[in-house]
């Protein structure tokens, strides 16, 4: 578990990072040195869910904004623009209420495809390493919540003093 939450931190650390505002990337990375964020095609095709009216909601903080709606092209979504979108945690929102995490880094060409009966556990990613690591440890966590609700329930039934 503990090695599940450093790399969640980690991950979520280097994705969502201002790279801008840190000493080092001001002192020694320019834009052209790190190459310039590219215009964004994100496909998300989920089997079993309706990909019309879909949308991308950002997440800064405690707050969330509607970053773009998506396109439906086939059976997926589409979020596409000219501009790229800040890097950081985002949801894709379903008109059924469903909605599927996604990491945004500075390569924004990526698809993710699963079915909607079991998102985590179908989910198979193309194009980005920092999605199929959190699709990863989203799944090793949902393998490990037996043996945490069985942990869980032997200690609520643990009396006080007890050992």
């Amino acid at each position: 578990m503990r090695q599940l939450i450093i790399l969640l931190s980690a991950l979520l650390f280097v994705a969502c990072g201002d790279a801008a505002s840190s000493p080092a990337a001001t002192a020694t990375t320019s834009p052209v040195e790190r190459g310039p964020s590219e215009a964004p095609n994100i496909r998300v095709d989920i089997e079993g869910l309706d990909p019309a009216g879909a949308l991308l909601i950002g997440q800064s903080a405690e707050q969330q904004y509607r970053a773009d709606e998506g396109t439906v092209d086939g059976s997926a979504v589409v979020f596409q623009r000219d501009e790229p979108y800040p890097a950081g945690h985002y949801y894709a929102y379903f008109t059924s209420g469903q909605g599927i995490q996604l990491l945004v880094t500075e390569d924004q060409t990526f698809t993710l495809t699963a079915k909607s009966i079991d998102v985590v556990e179908t989910m198979q990613v193309e194009g980005s390493e920092e999605n199929r690591l959190l699709y990863d440890a989203l799944r090793y966590e949902a393998n490990q919540q037996p043996d945490f609700a069985r942990l869980g329930e032997a200690l609520r039934n643990t009396q006080k003093g007890s050992p």
